[in-house]
C-alpha cells in the first residue's frame, strides 16, 4: 500500500471514530455543553484543526505536506478522545495519556531522522530529484524519424547483428513559460567544469546527466527552482563520502549518471522538494527494496546505472501519490501508454546494455494540459532537443541503454 492510500485509510478510520463517539454522546440525558463545556469546546477545536490542516495538506509538498498530514491525524485522532473522556472519563483518561505518548513518539522520530544520514554500508545514502509527470501522446511517443537513426552529432554505438540495441531515449514536458535550457555531450571530466559555471553565469542549473561510451551529457535550465548545486565526478559508484559532506550542507542529490568505467556524476543542489532521502547500490535492479521504501513513504526520485550496476534514490515529499516502475529487455512501448492512459507519468529513467527501468508517478497535483513525450535515437538527439524548444517542450529526464531486443 503507498502512503497516500496508509493517509487516506487513517482518515477513513478518524472519521468513523469521530462519527461513532458523536453518536453514542447524544444517548447522554443532559447536554454535553452543560455539563462538560470545557471539554466539548475543546473537541470543536480539533475538529477544525483536523479540517483545517487536513485540506492544506493536499497543497503542499515535502516537508510540509508531512507535518500538516501528521497534526491532521493526531488532531483528528484526539477529537473523539474527548468525547470518550465525557462518556467514559477512567478510559477517556487512558486513552489521552496513550495519545500524548504517540505525540511524544511521533516529534522524537522526526527530530531523529533531521539528524539521522544512513551509510552505504548498509545499502542506503541520501538523495532526492524530482521530475513533473504527463500524459501519452501515441505518435509523438513513437516518433524516431530516419534523420534521428542518422544522427551524426554523436558518434554512433556500433551495433554487431544479434547484439542488443543500446540508443539514447529522451522524454520531454511541455512548459507554460518559455524556458532557457541548455544540453552538451560527449563531454570529458576535464571539461565539466568550465559548461557547469558557464550555466550557472548564466542562471542555469543542472536537472538531468547521462553517460554514453564514459563521456558525460548534461541538461541545464532555469526551470529546477534550485537555489545552489555542486557536483562531483568520481571514480567511485557512488561517492558515499562526498556524498555525506554536502548532505551536511543540507545539499541533496538532484541527478545522477554512472559510465562504463565505474565512474559517477553526481549533482546535489539546494530548494528541493524532499526533505529526506536514501540510496541503494545494487548489481540487479532493486525491486524488493524500492518496494519496501515504498511502504515507508519513499518515493523513487533518480536512478543511474554503471554496466550492470544499478543506484535507484528514494525521497521523501517528493510530491507524487503513486508511483509503479517498469522495467524490460526492450523499451516498454505498451507499459509506458498504459500507464499513461491511467495518469501516471514518467519521473525518472535510466538503462543498461540488457535492461531499460522507467519510473511512472501520480502527482498530488495534476498538472494541467501536460501531455509527455519519449523518443529513442541512436546519437544524441540535439536535433529533436530544438525542434522541441520552439514547441516549448523541455528535456526533463535522459539515459542511454537498451531500447530494442
Amino acid at each position: 500500500m503507498t502512503q497516500g492510500n496508509v493517509v487516506k485509510t487513517l482518515h477513513a478510520c478518524v472519521l468513523a471514530l469521530i462519527g461513532a463517539s458523536a453518536t453514542f454522546l447524544q444517548l447522554k440525558q443532559q447536554s454535553p455543553f452543560q455539563t462538560d463545556y470545557k471539554t466539548m469546546v475543546a473537541f470543536l477545536i480539533a475538529v477544525c484543526i483536523y479540517v483545517v490542516t487536513g485540506l492544506a495538506s493536499t497543497k503542499f509538498n515535502g516537508f510540509a505536506e508531512e507535518v500538516t498530514t501528521k497534526v491532521s491525524l493526531l488532531s483528528g485522532l484526539l477529537s473523539p478522545l474527548l468525547l470518550f473522556l465525557i462518556m467514559v472519563p477512567a478510559l477517556g483518561w487512558v486513552c489521552l495519556v496513550l495519545w500524548a505518548l504517540l505525540v511524544v513518539i511521533i516529534a522524537y522520530k522526526k527530530v531523529s531522522s533531521r539528524h539521522l544520514k544512513p551509510s552505504q554500508q548498509d545499502s542506503q545514502s541520501q538523495d532526492h530529484v524530482a521530475i513533473q509527470k504527463t500524459s501519452p501522446d501515441r505518435q509523438e511517443m513513437e516518433r524516431l524519424t530516419m534523420e534521428e537513426e542518422n544522427n551524426e552529432e554523436q558518434p554512433q554505438k556500433r551495433i554487431s547483428m544479434g547484439s542488443p540495441a543500446t540508443k539514447w531515449i529522451s522524454v520531454f514536458d511541455p512548459s507554460d513559460k518559455v524556458t532557457k535550457q541548455r544540453y552538451h555531450f560527449n563531454v570529458e571530466d576535464s571539461r565539466l567544469s568550465p559548461k557547469i559555471e558557464k550555466g550557472k553565469e548564466d542562471g542555469l542549473f543542472i536537472s538531468s546527466v547521462a553517460s554514453c561510451s564514459n563521456l558525460w551529457a548534461l541538461i541545464m535550465d532555469d526551470g529546477t527552482g534550485f537555489s545552489d548545486q555542486v557536483y562531483d565526478v568520481s571514480p567511485f559508484f557512488l561517492h558515499e563520502e562526498w556524498i555525506k559532506k554536502q548532505w551536511a550542507k543540507d545539499f541533496y542529490i538532484t541527478a545522477i549518471a554512472g559510465a562504463e568505467d565505474g565512474s559517477s556524476l553526481v549533482v546535489m543542489s539546494k530548494g528541493t522538494k524532499s526533505f529526506y532521502q536514501i540510496y541503494k547500490v545494487n548489481d540487479s535492479f532493486p525491486f524488493k527494496w524500492i518496494k519496501e521504501k515504498w511502504e515507508q513513504g519513499y518515493f523513487v526520485t533518480a536512478m543511474a546505472t554503471s554496466g550492470s550496476r544499478w543506484a535507484i534514490v528514494v525521497s521523501k515529499g517528493a510530491g507524487f501519490s503513486e508511483q509503479f516502475v517498469e522495467v524490460d529487455s526492450k523499451y516498454p512501448s505498451e507499459l509506458i501508454r498504459e500507464r499513461w492512459k491511467s495518469g501516471c507519468f514518467i519521473t525518472a529513467a535510466a538503462a543498461t546494455v540488457d535492461q531499460a527501468a522507467f519510473v511512472l508517478s501520480v502527482p498530488r497535483l495534476e498538472p494541467a494540459n501536460h501531455e509527455q513525450e519519449t523518443y529513442r535515437t541512436s546519437g544524441f538527439p540535439a536535433k529533436k532537443i530544438e525542434e522541441n524548444w520552439e514547441r516549448n517542450y523541455y528535456v526533463t529526464s535522459i539515459c542511454y541503454g537498451r531500447t530494442d531486443s
